[in-house]
């Protein structure tokens, strides 16, 4: 129990001489001293002798270069196919704004209360609010030949009642 003490303090008396510099990319050629220190501890407390870990260590190190150096590779080439994955037509939007307001039986009109509706709808269609915004103007510009503005709608509503 005693060695596990006088390990673990050697393991933190490290990291925290390893905290301290900034993180450098693995390289076989390039492992800073403290985390070769580090990982010896660690394999020692573990069960291995020394002479295992010298032969042991070049290969965990080996192997860890490999799996990181496959998945960076991996993400490169799919960084392309993700892009065009989230790229959606825009009009695809629109018309499924036009699908949800025939669903609805919801008719078009150039009110503040249809307007509501209308915002109700394209935030279920999305949660960016720029896109909300690019789906309001292009429906209603369609429809009533102006860009989608609340206020102006509400404004023309209440003049109509007087």
């Amino acid at each position: 129990m005693l060695t596990i003490y006088i390990k673990m303090k050697e393991v933190l008396d490290v990291w925290s001489k390893m905290k301290e510099k900034q993180t450098v990319p693995l390289l076989l050629n390039n492992i800073e001293k403290e985390r070769i220190t580090l990982d010896k501890l660690f394999l020692e407390i573990i069960g291995f002798n020394k002479k295992e870990i010298e032969k042991v260590l070049p290969e965990l190190y080996k192997f860890l270069h490999n799996i990181v150096s496959g998945r960076l590779l991996k993400a490169q080439s799919l960084k392309g196919v993700k892009t065009q994955r989230n790229k959606v037509e825009f009009s695809v939007y629109v018309e499924q704004l036009k699908e949800m307001l025939i669903d609805g039986k919801i008719d078009a009109k150039n009110t503040f209360k249809f307007a509501k509706q209308l915002e109700k709808l394209v935030r279920e269609i999305s949660s960016e609010s720029k896109l909300q915004k690019k789906i309001l103007d292009t429906y209603w510009k369609e429809k009533f030949g102006e860009l989608f503005d609340e206020k102006e709608i509400a404004n023309r509503q209440q003049q109509k009642l007087f």
